[in-house]
């Protein structure tokens, strides 16, 4: 029988959701080359998105593509030792990330990843809960109080989510120093936002192929800019004394020698949590805004389980856990427009995937937006539906779902995102409607999953 919860979302509409050109076969090598610099989702024909493996030559490399969640679990799981980044996606991250989580491998990564657990506890995520509702507050108060507005809500969203990272990662709450860390962010954004020659070149296999000035100079003015955040703190060695993630992470000790993260160490891995926590977060709010236009029935639904209480002050961290409905929807925006759009992996030993033989030095893909997308996994795969996440009054991640990767190196700040991005949506649903003021965008796939254009949204005062 089904739950209540199970009907609260009305049956899906038939709504056109925004998506890329999809080419009806494969590209040539030009076309893809091309493709990959301007819009890579337009890199993947139709029959991507029935078929559960793929194959294909390309600079004289094999690329594969798995769209098959059990050959995904022996690529990032089983024989995870077998696979490291491919290389044109470590020379984007290497910039910011440094030697960060994102960027090492085998036993490198698994220090990293046991020292950093502690501080990415739930616990701890909680205790910043107050932080992203007090800087959104401040933030979403700027939006001025017309009873109706228009507004660019992706660049909204990016300052309130570069607020918010300032403010939880590096307790900043001035605006001169969050327009600071605004600058340095972009610099990195632009000098990654397409595919250079050297880029290509280490596609093809090129070892030690330098990076492009801009990049190597942005390096620098990070790694500046970092350390004197971390210098300018007092010692700190005990985790529940942290006011933020840049605390914690210097509360961290080796679990085996009891020393502290090295303070290129700690620069690394506030670059990794820039990454994966400013970018990311404003382009999935972004998109969560564009299916909340596109859905007004769905929008009502998410303003009455929000604001049921007093959106004023910060939302308890189990009233968002309980907010079923607000999590399937920002879900089923995730299956469609997930902002990390593909990953890919290196074959650094001959292996075998399914019954796939794989040889070394081949790129492996695993690429959420075709897997969200493809027929043999979703009913209707199309549709824009947040119902298909409760089963029995539970929200239901099915295996196919991984916007946030899958296995050990599963993103370890999925959690902060997704607190923050209900904190912002219950602070906006609490205050506005929201409706799309001209045509709707269209998703490219760049550094992150980005509108074709900045389209303008309508609010209203409620």
């Amino acid at each position: 029988m089904a739950s209540a919860l199970d009907t609260v979302f009305p049956p899906p509409t038939g709504v056109s959701l925004p998506g890329p050109r999809v080419p009806l076969c494969e590209l040539s090598t030009p076309r893809t080359l091309w493709t990959m610099r301007h819009n890579l989702l337009e890199m993947w024909p139709a029959h991507y998105y029935r078929a559960l493996r793929l194959h294909r030559r390309l600079l004289g490399c094999d690329h594969f593509l798995f769209n098959d969640p059990a050959d995904i679990d022996q690529l990032l799981i089983a024989h995870r030792e077998r696979y490291q980044r491919e290389p044109t996606a470590r020379r984007l991250l290497q910039p910011i990330v440094g030697r960060g989580l994102f960027a090492v491998e085998g036993e490198e990564w698994r220090r990293q990843r046991r020292g950093l657990a502690p501080a990415f506890q739930s616990r701890h995520i909680d205790r910043l809960i107050p932080r992203f509702h007090q800087q959104a507050v401040q933030m979403i108060a700027r939006w001025g109080s017309h009873h109706q507005q228009q507004r660019n809500l992706l660049r909204d969203f990016r300052a309130l989510a570069l607020a918010i990272a300032g403010r939880a990662m590096f307790s900043i709450e001035d605006e001169a120093r969050t327009g600071a860390l605004g600058v340095l962010i972009e610099g990195y954004e632009r000098s990654t936002s397409r595919l250079g020659w050297r880029d290509y070149l280490a596609l093809g296999g090129w070892t030690g192929v330098r990076q492009a000035a801009d990049r190597e100079a942005f390096r620098q003015r990070w790694q500046s800019w970092a350390a004197a955040m971390s210098d300018s703190r007092p010692a700190i060695g005990d985790l529940d004394a942290a006011d933020d993630l840049l605390d914690l992470l210097r509360a961290v000790r080796d679990e085996s020698t009891g020393a502290p993260l090295a303070q290129d160490e700690i620069v690394d891995q506030i670059g990794t949590m820039m990454a994966a926590g400013f970018v990311t977060t404003a382009v999935a709010l972004f998109w969560i805004a564009v299916m909340l236009a596109l859905h007004p029935e769905h929008q009502e639904a998410l303003r009455d389980e929000l604001t049921s209480d007093d959106a004023g002050s910060p939302p308890h961290p189990a009233a968002l856990r309980a907010a079923r409905l607000c999590q399937a929807f920002v879900y089923e925006t995730l299956r469609l427009y997930p902002p990390v759009f593909a990953v890919t992996r290196l074959a650094m030993a001959d292996d075998r995937i399914g019954t796939v033989e794989i040889r070394r030095g081949s790129i492996i893909i695993v690429a959420p937006w075709v897997l969200h997308r493809h027929e043999a996994h979703w009913t209707s795969p199309l549709l824009f539906d947040p119902a298909r996440f409760i089963h029995d009054g539970r929200v239901h991640v099915p295996k196919a779902w991984m916007p946030f990767g899958a296995g050990p190196r599963i993103c370890i700040g999925m959690a902060f995102a997704l607190s923050e991005i209900q904190v912002v949506l219950r602070l906006m649903l609490q205050r506005f409607r929201v409706t799309l003021a001209g045509p709707c965008p269209r998703p490219v796939g760049r550094f992150a999953l980005a509108p074709d254009v900045e389209p303008l949204f309508e609010l209203t005062r409620r």
